[in-house]
Formats: structure tokens, sequence, C-alpha cells
């Protein structure tokens, strides 16, 4: 089967006399075709240490949706979250979200200064 993830993104500035949108074509649903059989989902305590995000039976994570619901901490996130590639924002601060392309077989996330609580789901390739 093909189309098995679906994605849309639609971001809109509006501030003074800056405006900016995403192209219609960008927040038109993409269809993304998975060969794997097997996603998670779910929430975690994000702490202070480099810790893995637990993804069950999957072997390479294709697609990983991440979620900093803190108000005041980012996390940073990687396949080393000592060195990330990803910083999620405080919720209200700034980016708290990221959808990204994968392609390894973990995630490891740590909070900056206290523990957050953050949602994932990690998609098989």
């Amino acid at each position: 089967m093909a189309g098995e993830l679906q994605a849309a993104i639609k971001l809109i500035f509006n501030k003074g006399n800056s405006r900016a949108r995403t192209s219609p074509l960008l927040e038109a649903l993409k269809y993304i075709d998975v060969t794997g059989e097997t996603a998670i989902s779910g929430r975690m305590s994000v702490g202070l240490t480099a810790e893995t995000i637990p993804k069950g039976d999957i072997g390479t994570i294709g697609t990983v949706i991440l979620w900093n619901h803190d108000t005041t901490n980012f996390i940073a996130a990687g396949d080393d979250a000592d060195n990330p590639t990803i910083k999620l924002f405080a919720d209200g601060v700034g980016l708290n979200f990221s959808l990204v392309a994968w392609g390894a077989t973990n995630v490891s996330v740590k909070a900056d200064t206290a523990a957050c609580e953050m949602d994932y789901i990690l998609v098989e390739v």
C-alpha cells in the first residue's frame, strides 16, 4: 500500500508590517510511503541527562514528531542529545514541536534546566 503516512504544514506570520506564510503546495496534504509496519506514540518526562525515546519493535525510525509541553525549558534531540540536531523550545517561547525525516535507529533527548513533558510519535521507515 502507498501513502500510509500523511502530513500537512501551515505557518502564518502576521505582525506589524511583516507577513509571511507557507506556500499552498506545502499546506496541501502530503502522502508518504512507509515500508515498515510499526509506529509508536506516547508522552514522557525528559530529564537532565540524555535518554532514548522508547521505540518498541521499530528497527529504523523514518519519521519523528516531537512536542515539548514545558513553558520555560527547551529539549535537545538528536542521535546524541549532548550534540543535538534539534532544539524544541518552550511552549509559547519558540518552535516547540518538530516533524523530521530521521533515518536512524534511536532518538536521544535531554532537557536543558528542568524536566519537561514531551509527546512523541515514531514511525518505522
